[in-house]
């Protein structure tokens, strides 16, 4: 007969081990949501990755991105997204005779220094003839949102790259 004793440090380890088996569980749900955020980060640097690698190829072989605008009668847009992808287009984009850039939205605009005038979407909507969204990976998100908004087409950089 098993004394009452031995019946009590059976439940304690019993209960010890449960608690150290929640613990594990959290680490390993923890360790899984992180591997889960680096997936969607590669996957977001690999479409970034080969949209930029377009873009330098269809700039060396003499390729403007300022022909997407123009063939789509866009003559004044907003950039949406002034990360590194929107200060990049803004920069190809100063001095074009054929598309203006006249301002950058963004909801968390963290750069210092800005080529263009950034507005949140709680600003006053000033009309222009397309914004294109630079976040390629929200795209669909980002455009249900603005469509709330702006009357005007709402296109992914991606659409301006990969056009041509």
């Amino acid at each position: 007969m098993v004394s009452r004793k031995k019946i009590g440090m059976i439940i304690l380890c019993f209960i010890l081990l449960c608690i150290k088996i929640t613990i594990l569980m959290k680490l390993l749900w923890k360790a899984k949501n992180m591997i889960d955020k680096k997936d969607g980060d590669i996957g977001r640097l690999t479409d970034y990755y080969w949209l930029f690698e377009h873009w330098i190829n269809q700039k060396n072989n003499g390729m403007k991105i300022e022909d997407f605008f123009k063939e789509n009668n866009f003559r004044e847009i907003a950039v949406y997204g002034m990360g590194e992808p929107g200060h990049l287009l803004c920069n190809e984009l100063k001095g074009s005779t054929v598309v203006e850039v006249k301002y950058g939205l963004d909801k968390n605009f963290t750069l210092k220094k800005a080529i263009v005038e950034v507005r949140s979407l709680s600003d006053n909507i000033i009309p222009v003839d397309a914004i294109v969204v630079t976040p390629i990976s929200h795209f669909h998100e980002i455009r249900q949102e603005l469509k709330e908004k702006y009357e005007c087409p709402i296109i992914s950089l991606e659409d301006v790259i990969y056009s041509s």
